[in-house]
């Protein structure tokens, strides 16, 4: 169904089907279509759908920004924060449309800054597939495991999932430099130890930025 489609209810009335779950806001049959969307507009239907959308946005900014000025910190290596704040955005946001959203930004992203030669096709697979994986299993473990523990078990199953992914389509895509378990346990799994350590950390000042920002606690519903 397309978003805002109207639906006949049986009743007289027009349901309009929301971005998270489903509104569904009443009209009277006598009402125009104008009318209905400056209702929904009021009632901050398309403000809260806009507003998340940008914060989904400036985290991935941000985490781009990050990628490039953090200095190496480990053995040479840093972490990669525009992947950590995509998971940020994944353990934060219950829409999976969003979520989806903030997967293909952050594909594009890693695409255009890539330094791997041919990575942009294999940066974006990786996105998208860690995305869908890492939405289903932080449903499943949110109720299980709690906000504290889940951070450090999506950095570290999500950044070893999302290496294994790159250098797989890469391998297939355009050939990788060297053997695939040499890269993968010389790059990916240090890169696995950074990144939750950089995601235990920054995910709780996220959520309390969030929380000051617009006078609330940070709540997912996991059922949602």
């Amino acid at each position: 169904m397309a978003y805002g489609a109207p639906v006949d209810d049986g009743k007289g009335c027009r349901a309009m089907a929301g971005q998270v779950g489903w509104y569904r806001e009443k009209f009277p049959s006598s009402l125009s279509w104008g009318e209905g969307f400056l209702i929904l507009i009021r009632k901050g239907v398309f403000h809260v759908k806009l507003n998340r959308f940008i914060q989904v946005a400036l985290l991935m900014a941000i985490g781009l920004v990050l990628h490039y000025v953090v200095p190496p910190i480990v053995l040479g290596m840093k972490p990669d924060l525009l992947l950590s704040m995509l998971f940020i955005v994944l353990l934060m946001e219950s829409d999976p449309r969003l979520a989806m959203e903030a997967g293909i930004i952050g594909g594009i992203l890693t695409a255009l800054t890539t330094g791997f030669p041919g990575g942009q096709i294999p940066n974006l697979i990786d996105k998208i597939v860690t995305t869908l994986v890492m939405m289903g299993l932080i449903r499943v473990m949110r109720p299980a495991v709690g906000d504290k523990l889940l951070p450090a078990i999506v950095g570290v199953v999500g950044t070893i999932l999302s290496g294994a992914v790159f250098l797989g389509s890469a391998a297939l895509i355009v050939g990788l430099p060297g053997p695939f378990k040499v890269l993968f346990t010389s790059v990916v799994l240090p890169a696995a130890l950074v990144n939750t350590i950089a995601l235990v950390i920054l995910y709780p000042l996220v959520v309390m930025s969030d929380r000051a920002v617009h006078g609330r606690g940070h709540e997912v519903k996991a059922g949602r």
